[in-house]
């Protein structure tokens, strides 16, 4: 029954033999979060909805004014005063019934971490730097991409950050490309925006998202395009991952092996075990041990980098987010994710020699 109706309603993108019919099941089955549902949000949310992704998120707690209808399209003068969850979660229902929409009436806070484990993309269609660079880091935490665009006037700009083909080794952050928020930078109320241009932008970034679903083309992953509308022209810039920006984030950060390693080599940091005492001790790649079950916050050295691992990965992750301070991390894929990079005797012949 479900691929009569990807046959139907689906069925010029399922001729297409990137998609097919195992391309939209795994459009049905992803999750994305999207927050803003303002310029940038209304194409990203109706063309997501169309495609037939399985669950969207929307997080926005602005209401619906005059000045927003020349840009964002998916409202209507009846709708002035309404919130734009509501009614976006309205416009998507109403195209894909078999989408379930999830509607966070709300400003995204730092405390929407734990939302972030169920979705397997974020899209960011804000307008300010503040809530930019939270979504960065609590992305990072979460270890999740995030597909970002920006516009200003006539021009835009596009990246996927933090994109992991296997969830080990991590692209860039936006911290890799902006370290710090600009002094002053005018936002489309203060400087203007042609209402076309955030739909422009908004439709390429749920390009990529789809791009990332469905395992095809190629990623804008350290790779930033800025678009002039007015002269149509394009550029695409390259940058790579900074391991001091993405040490630099507040709250846990998840780290490859080898930014472990490379830790290591180059600065004081102190390794955590977090695993049970009866598990395999032959595994234990050095530092301190201090399983979960029992661990009490004090024991942890103050004023160090601290990396916390265990098996997966899985538990250092939770104890990480749990931790309020800076320099704090966890282990991708832990122990597991060591072996398979091959770097287990460097990292514990390293950390071996600082002991505590």
């Amino acid at each position: 029954m479900q691929d009569n109706i990807y046959s139907l309603r689906y069925s010029r993108q399922v001729k297409l033999d990137e998609v097919g019919l195992e391309g939209q099941r795994k459009l049905a089955r992803a999750r994305v979060l999207i927050v803003g549902c303002g310029g940038l949000g209304c194409p990203v949310a109706v063309t997501l909805g169309a495609a037939g992704i399985g669950k969207i998120g929307l997080v926005d707690y602005d209401v619906i004014e005059e000045s927003n209808l020349n840009r964002q399209w998916l409202y209507g003068v009846g709708d002035i005063g309404r919130s734009k969850v509501e009614c976006a979660a309205e416009r998507i229902k109403n195209l894909s019934p078999t989408t379930v929409v999830e509607e966070y009436s709300c400003p995204f806070n730092s405390g929407m971490g734990g939302i972030l484990e169920h979705y397997d993309v974020v899209v960011d269609c804000t307008d300010n730097f503040t809530t930019r660079y939270l979504i960065n880091d609590l992305c990072v935490a979460a270890g999740k991409p995030f597909v970002s665009a920006s516009i200003y006037r006539f021009e835009g700009q596009l990246s996927v950050f933090n994109y992991s083909v296997d969830g080990v080794e991590f692209g860039p952050t936006y911290r890799c490309l902006y370290p710090s928020p600009p002094q002053s930078i005018p936002s489309c109320a203060e400087g203007g925006v042609l209402g076309v241009v955030p739909t422009i932008l908004g439709a390429l970034q749920a390009n990529e998202v789809l791009k990332i679903i469905l395992g095809i083309g190629e990623i804008l992953d350290g790779k930033l395009l800025l678009i002039n509308t007015l002269t149509l022209s394009t550029t695409l810039l390259s940058f790579k991952r900074q391991i001091k920006e993405v040490l630099a984030q507040w709250g846990p950060v998840l780290l490859s092996s080898k930014e472990l390693l490379a830790m290591l080599e180059s600065k004081e940091v102190v390794l955590v075990d977090v695993r049970e005492r009866d598990e395999d001790k032959g595994r234990h790649l050095g530092g301190l041990w201090l399983p979960l079950s029992g661990l009490d916050e004090a024991l942890l050295p103050p004023d160090v980098p601290i990396v916390l691992y265990c098996e997966s990965g899985k538990r250092s992750l939770e104890l990480s987010g749990r931790i309020k301070r800076r320099g704090v991390y966890s282990l991708s894929h832990g122990i597991r994710g060591v072996l398979i990079e091959g770097v287990f005797d460097q990292i514990r012949s390293l950390a071996s020699n600082r002991e505590l």
